[in-house]
């Protein structure tokens, strides 16, 4: 990566470690940073040039398995797309 390049991260909980790791990896090369995530997290935050925070909420909530919609990140990647097709 060089500097003139930018690192999107779309992610809806922020699960891995990774996102943070290539997140602090991308800073030090001097890119910019996009995040999409559907939880606050501070991590991530500190070193996004831009955080975009959307709305989840559970669509299956049991003892094993939690689910929660994408849609949020969806619309939201979606108007990107569009705005930079123009």
């Amino acid at each position: 990566m060089d500097p003139e390049d930018a690192l999107v991260i779309f992610t809806a909980y922020n699960s891995s470690p990774a996102f943070s790791i290539a997140a602090k990896k991308a800073r030090e090369l001097g890119c910019k940073i996009v995040t999409l995530c559907c939880i606050e997290d501070e991590s991530l935050q500190s070193c996004s040039d831009v955080f975009f925070l959307g709305h989840t909420s559970p669509i299956v909530d049991g003892n094993s398995f939690n689910a929660a919609s994408r849609l949020p990140l969806q619309v939201i990647s979606r108007a990107i797309v569009e705005y930079l097709a123009k």
